[in-house]
């Protein structure tokens, strides 16, 4: 029995310490499998990445190379150190074993690291082209560090081109194109025109409209070379109307440049008129400067005791008998002496002032509202002085330069002799010629 008890109780402990000895191995080569299986995906991964790497030229493209050497270099070490631990028997690879699962777990988290700088790279690669960007395996999740270095660079493009930074953030969003790889601050970035741009464009264009109207009616009133600093500004600004890269400034100096000129060439025009309009004022007070209502009183080189000229020969009857038949110190006397004194012929039957022009046209002289050097000048009833049976006087002198012209005439005012008048030859006049 002693025997017995004794050899069961020998027996036993053998046959644990067998069974417990193939329990290790097959544990052992199990776990052993799974690290090389981790190996290996670990493996494949870090290739991933650093072909990933390999592409991006950035900065951050060559942190994440290094560090995922680093991990491949860490990876290896660990799978030597746990292959050579594996051939050991008994507890102790198994302590081996557990000893190497730490480095797995730091080698595990190099590549959550390298992963990650990819993951903010992609994200921000993703924030400039809007398109998600796949490094071994699809990334969705945009970083929030890479998300508000976008959203930085935004707000300092933004700030360049004077506009709200949301605005800016709105365009990349939905229509900008920023290119893997490109540095933000070298890119050339199409903004909308803002409410600001807009108002100038609609400015600008109002004020083209109003300057083309002011050098278009200056044409004749002022001179070209005055004129023509205007036409250059609006050439010069029109383009800016269909520029959409035109910003506030640009428009405010067109606007500034455009007003400047239209100023000038409206000062020039409003001068010009205001010196017209002296100069009419001037022509009209000449004219209408009168002794009584008869025009302006001008002396004359003229005598009723000068000498008659040779007469002239006309091809029409004139009823010029040779003898003065109209009474004395009348301006019918007058007129009929003056013009034998100039060698022109006078009818001796035109009756009262009022008549003449009807009579000496009905005898073949020429007669119109033409004044001329020798022609006699009908005044009818009560024109500039005129009396109610009309007035006459002889054009001594036509100036064409103010519209007027000078006469002689007697009976003025009752007094017998000859004076002058000059008056403004307004067309109402009635003149004969020969």
């Amino acid at each position: 029995m002693t025997h017995r008890t004794t050899g069961t109780c020998d027996r036993h402990p053998q046959t644990d310490a067998s069974s417990a000895s193939e329990s290790t191995r097959e544990s052992i080569v199990s776990e052993a499998a799974v690290l090389e299986n981790e190996n290996t995906e670990f493996e494949n991964t870090g290739r991933i990445v650093k072909k990933a790497a390999a592409a991006d030229n950035t900065h951050s493209g060559h942190r994440a190379r290094h560090r995922a050497s680093r991990a491949h270099r860490t990876t290896s070490a660990d799978r030597t150190t746990s292959a050579d631990r594996t051939t050991r028997a008994g507890g102790n690879a198994t302590v081996s074993f557990f000893a190497a699962r730490p480095l797995v777990c730091i080698a595990s988290s190099a590549l959550v690291a390298v992963l990650a700088l990819g993951g903010m790279k992609a994200s921000y690669a993703d924030s400039r082209t809007m398109t998600p960007t796949l490094l071994g395996a699809s990334i969705s999740t945009s970083v929030d560090a890479s998300d508000a270095a976008a959203r930085s660079e935004v707000s300092r493009s933004s700030q360049r081109l004077a506009i709200p930074s949301d605005t800016a953030a709105q365009t990349l969003t939905e229509g900008g194109s920023w290119a893997s790889g490109e540095n933000p601050d070298a890119l050339d970035i199409v903004i909308p025109m803002s409410q600001d741009e807009t108002a100038c464009r609609q400015n600008l264009a109002a004020l083209l409209s109003d300057a083309q109207t002011v050098y278009d009616s200056s044409a004749g009133v002022i001179g070209d070379d005055q004129r023509q600093p205007l036409k250059d500004a609006i050439d010069s600004a029109t383009p800016l109307l269909t520029d959409d890269s035109t910003r506030v400034d640009g428009y405010n100096a067109a606007i500034a440049n455009v007003q400047s000129k239209k100023q000038e060439v409206s000062d020039a025009v409003d001068a010009a008129k205001k010196a017209a309009e002296e100069r009419a004022a001037a022509a009209k007070a000449a004219a209408d400067a009168t002794s009584g209502s008869f025009g302006i009183t001008t002396a004359v080189s003229v005598s009723e005791d000068a000498a008659w000229a040779p007469m002239i020969s006309v091809n029409h009857a004139t009823g010029d008998t040779g003898s003065n038949p109209y009474a004395y110190g009348q301006c019918t006397w007058w007129a009929w002496l003056r013009r034998h004194q100039m060698g022109l012929p006078c009818s001796s039957f035109f009756g009262n002032a009022m008549l003449w022009g009807t009579q000496a046209a009905a005898l073949g002289y020429q007669v119109d509202s033409t004044p001329a050097v020798g022609a006699v000048i009908v005044f009818q009833p009560h024109r500039s002085g005129a009396s109610d049976i009309g007035h006459v006087g002889v054009v001594e002198a036509v100036d064409d330069a103010t519209g007027t012209f000078t006469i002689s005439e007697a009976n003025v005012d009752g007094n017998p002799h000859p004076q002058g008048r000059t008056l403004k030859n307004d067309g109402q006049y009635t003149f004969i010629h020969n």
